[in-house]
């Protein structure tokens, strides 16, 4: 088999991570499958487990781990940009739209994962807790540092971002609508006012 240039695998590598967390909000974890997603970016069928020699595992598990840098990042950005935690809310809500695509296609890969995490390993199930934990943590600690005092007050706050959050990219994809992210927006927000 002819060698691949370093840039070129790691190229077709990182286009096989992306595209399995694409697919993930699409398909399920279960129904992610390493060769599909190696002829989608048409690599070298040969050179799959060159890429990945955990194979699927480890594919899914660096999917996940894109996916939540990519909310990392989404909430870092927002926060921010947002002098207060009523602008922190109501941006995280609007940029969140844009996880859908323009066909409702897209999603949370880490609310899709664990949907379907039940037919996978406890360490997927692990993997996908962390993840939360770590979005609940930078919301936390954003929340606060945007004027909520009471730390329990911006904790609870967090988890009912990713409650409103993960329910509004659910509830769009089965109606096709994205009104639920300006319900689940003001729903926190209200949230907000009440002691």
């Amino acid at each position: 088999m002819p060698s691949i240039s370093t840039s070129k695998s790691d190229t077709l590598r990182a286009a096989m991570v992306l595209t399995a967390a694409r697919w993930l909000p699409q398909r399920g974890m279960a129904a992610v499958n390493l060769i599909e997603v190696a002829r989608s970016v048409q690599a070298p069928r040969g050179s799959i487990y060159h890429y990945f020699p955990g194979g699927r595992d480890q594919l899914l598990k660096e999917a996940l781990e894109l996916a939540n840098q990519s909310g990392l990042r989404m909430i870092e950005k927002v926060a921010a940009q947002s002098p207060t935690p009523q602008a922190l809310v109501a941006g995280i809500f609007a940029s969140s739209v844009r996880w859908l695509n323009s066909d409702f296609s897209g999603g949370c890969p880490i609310g899709a994962a664990a949907v379907s995490a039940a037919t996978e390993s406890d360490e997927f199930r692990q993997t996908i807790q962390a993840c939360f934990k770590q979005w609940e943590d930078i919301l936390t600690k954003a929340l606060r540092s945007k004027g909520v005092s009471s730390p329990t007050k911006a904790r609870e706050l967090a988890q009912c971002i990713l409650l409103a959050f993960e329910g509004a990219m659910l509830y769009a994809k089965g109606s096709h609508r994205t009104t639920a992210f300006d319900l689940a927006s003001r729903m926190v927000l209200g949230m907000l006012h009440n002691p």
